[in-house]
């Protein structure tokens, strides 16, 4: 039976933030090579975790939008559970305890705007948007010793120009640097921007091709 992909729908989604950035610089958590996944292995770790996803859903709750979680699983492959000293096992256990969502764009939404603005029949195919907040390039970034939160309201604007370059796009959150308040912002936008963003979203019928096998 062909089920359709709930985020190529027609309702809009609130995703979250910049998981790791907002552990490390907002609760002072200890991330050994940004990996968040360990914290499912015990219980302060998973109450950190659940308080992260209920803003972000109270946010959704608000907006009467659907919600879209990433996963703290960005590390948690071989290669990286190995570095850390996690076996296979162990990080089949942690994996089987994290939501399995999406990944997010890791850019300024003004950084963005610049890539997209050349056009192509490819930004038919993006359907979300997690910015970062700072509009640093990643070289800076990297570089940086102090975490750049950028200006939620002004991440909100920013993405106005995105909703007339990604006409499907329906999926909007943040990235490195966000937390819950750069997405509150951004569903609190002015109706226009959100409609900039949202309502020209996908068709409310998908094709059979933009589907998933069961």
């Amino acid at each position: 039976m062909a089920t359709p992909l709930a985020q190529l729908d027609h309702r809009p989604f609130v995703t979250d933030g910049g998981l790791e950035t907002d552990l490390l610089f907002h609760h002072g958590v200890s991330l050994p090579d940004f990996a968040a996944f360990p914290l499912v292995g015990d219980t302060r770790g998973r109450s950190l975790l659940s308080d992260y996803y209920d803003g972000y859903a109270e946010i959704a709750r608000r907006h009467d939008a659907a919600l879209l979680l990433e996963s703290p699983t960005w590390r948690a492959s071989p290669d990286w559970a190995g570095r850390l000293g996690y076996s296979p096992d162990e990080l089949d256990r942690l994996n089987q305890g994290a939501v399995a969502v999406m990944r997010g764009i890791g850019a300024h939404p003004t950084h963005l705007a610049r890539a997209l603005a050349d056009g192509g029949a490819w930004r038919e195919r993006v359907v979300g948007v997690r910015a970062n907040a700072s509009a640093l390039s990643h070289a800076e970034l990297d570089e940086a010793e102090e975490l750049d939160e950028g200006d939620p309201e002004q991440f909100a604007v920013d993405h106005l120009a995105l909703g007339a370059l990604l006409p499907r796009l329906s999926i909007l959150g943040g990235c490195c640097g966000t937390d819950a308040r750069h997405v509150a912002a951004l569903w609190a936008a002015p109706p226009q921007v959100l409609r900039e963003a949202t309502d020209q979203a996908m068709p409310s019928r998908i094709s059979d091709s933009e589907t998933v096998q069961e």
